[in-house]
């Protein structure tokens, strides 16, 4: 008889600590914002984050006036209570999931020492939110680093801003500690050059992100997720002798309408590791550039130099490269950021926001792909 209650208690704890990882999320700066928008909205598909110096959920209430705050402080005007009661009524009107789905979800949070853009004591703020909910968190917070993507092989010295890319070489692998944690804590790490045999595509973001469009669009008399699977199948992907990627492009979608998804550049990036091509079932994760990082900016820089890939190929885990575009006019984001304080739609911080709601709809295409690839 306690042979039997034992074991299933070992069962259930087993199962409690094993995090859901089939879609999670992790984002700098801005990105680090957005982040923390999807994963607290969307928890019902998103299982784990990793916020990245950026401010906390609805630090700004929708306001650009905020925006100074929510970077520099003093913390004591950032009413960390409001920002949860807000998301709480979001949930009452349907507008995010609930709540309870974070519980135990994998949480990483960073921020630089040094950090002159979002003040570490701003950032810690997330922990605050994130902790209200019982989820898992690990923080990151005594790096002798700036404002800036960390990684151990690329970008600026560690202490000093890279105004160039914000990607600093402070011999730490961020990228492989964020999605260890977010995945249990068991990741091959690599140690050595990683030949990247995937495939590094280029894809129309407006035809991700209309799914429904795209199912009910035949191509060659086939579905066009199934074309798209067939041929991440059979292409040749990469110069295997000095692990350069080539991008590829996603068969011609022209003609599939955008959502009129406000602020989004024409094109992102995902990277498909090798066994993910051939059937095998992978998570997939979300990597959200900050601001001037887009490719816009600096190209395919943030996707292929920040390490996500490299840690993709040896685990098996798809990385989605959303990217947001500069823009002057209606709206105006001339940096290239997320919409973390409302400048493209006053719902930017629930499901209705239409940034949030174009994630979620590239996600949604990603994932009926994978369900082509395994068919």
């Amino acid at each position: 008889m306690w042979t039997i209650f034992y074991t299933i208690a070992l069962i259930a704890s087993i199962t409690e600590a094993i995090p859901r990882t089939d879609v999670t999320v992790s984002g700098l700066s801005s990105g680090g914002a957005m982040t923390a928008q999807l994963h607290l909205v969307f928890s019902s598909t998103i299982s784990g984050s990793g916020i990245l110096a950026g401010p906390p959920y609805y630090c700004a209430q929708g306001s650009s006036t905020r925006v100074d705050t929510c970077l520099y402080g003093p913390v004591t005007l950032i009413p960390v209570e409001k920002l949860i009661s807000q998301l709480q009524s979001y949930v009452s009107a349907g507008t995010a999931d609930p709540t309870s789905n974070l519980k135990n979800d994998p949480v990483y949070i960073f921020s630089g020492r040094f950090d002159p853009v979002v003040f570490p004591d701003v950032v810690k703020l997330n922990e605050k939110i994130f902790s209200s909910f019982g989820t898992n968190i690990k923080t990151n917070y005594k790096m002798r680093a700036t404002h800036g993507f960390i990684t151990d092989n690329f970008g600026g010295l560690c202490e000093f801003p890279d105004l160039e890319y914000f990607i600093n070489n402070c011999s730490f692998n961020l990228a492989y500690d964020v999605l260890n944690h977010i995945f249990g804590g068991n990741l091959t790490k690599p140690t050595k050059p990683v030949p990247l045999t995937g495939q590094f595509v280029a894809i129309e973001q407006p035809a991700f992100m209309n799914p429904e469009s795209i199912n009910t669009t035949d191509l060659k008399n086939t579905n066009i997720f199934s074309y798209w699977a067939n041929w991440l199948k059979t292409s040749t992907t990469t110069y295997k002798s000095s692990f350069q990627l080539r991008t590829f492009k996603l068969p011609d979608l022209t003609g599939i309408s955008s959502i009129g998804a406000s602020g989004f550049d024409k094109e992102g990036y995902v990277y498909y590791p090798t066994n993910c091509t051939k059937g095998k079932k992978c998570p997939i994760h979300v990597a959200l550039h900050g601001c001037l990082q887009g490719k816009w900016r600096i190209g395919d820089v943030f996707a292929k130099k920040t390490g996500y890939l490299e840690v993709a190929e040896l685990n098996n885990i798809i990385i989605l490269f959303p990217q947001i575009v500069a823009t002057h006019t209606d709206p105006s984001n001339p940096e290239g950021c997320w919409d973390w304080w409302g400048y493209g739609s006053p719902n930017y911080a629930n499901k209705l926001g239409t940034q949030m709601a174009g994630v979620k709809k590239m996600i949604d295409s990603l994932r009926a792909i994978n369900a082509a690839l395994d068919a």
